[in-house]
């Protein structure tokens, strides 16, 4: 009986640990075990989304953040093409109805990264303004924040 508890509490463990903290003893079990409810296996993933946020199993929320640069590098090809064509204000308002909604979703969570993985999306938005705002590539970025129409 307490070999079986004792079994139990290790598979929490193993599920709760991190990778810093891979080798707690010569007991470890093996990741090979099933979750079942019912009759359906439940699948170990790498990550999972929901309410819009791709949620990846170390909170590192690199996902996330690939999903979005992903998302918002579509928009940047067709912010290219219509930035001569129309006024700054319609540009402006196309850029906090699709871009901006985007990256507000869900910043509580994936903002609290490191800025390593959040550079990628940060130069990804500030190439959108540049576009945006029709400015050189050596434009200062904080000015690209600062711009008012």
């Amino acid at each position: 009986m307490a070999q079986a508890e004792h079994a139990k509490q290790r598979r929490d463990m193993i599920m709760k640990q991190s990778q810093q903290s891979q080798q707690i003893d010569s007991l470890q079990l093996q990741h090979d075990f099933d979750i079942r409810i019912g009759h359906i296996k439940i699948i170990n993933a790498n990550h999972c989304r929901y309410l819009g946020v791709y949620i990846d199993k170390d909170l590192k929320w690199i996902e996330h953040i690939n999903q979005l640069c992903n998302k918002l590098q579509k928009y940047a090809g067709i912010f290219y093409r219509l930035r001569q064509r129309l006024p700054d204000k319609c540009l402006k308002s196309i850029y906090f109805a699709f871009v901006y909604p985007r990256l507000l979703h869900g910043i509580e969570v994936y903002a609290n990264t490191r800025s390593t993985h959040l550079s990628k999306l940060i130069t990804l938005n500030s190439e959108i303004l540049r576009i945006l705002q029709n400015k050189p590539y050596r434009f200062p970025v904080k000015d690209l924040y600062t711009y008012s129409i």
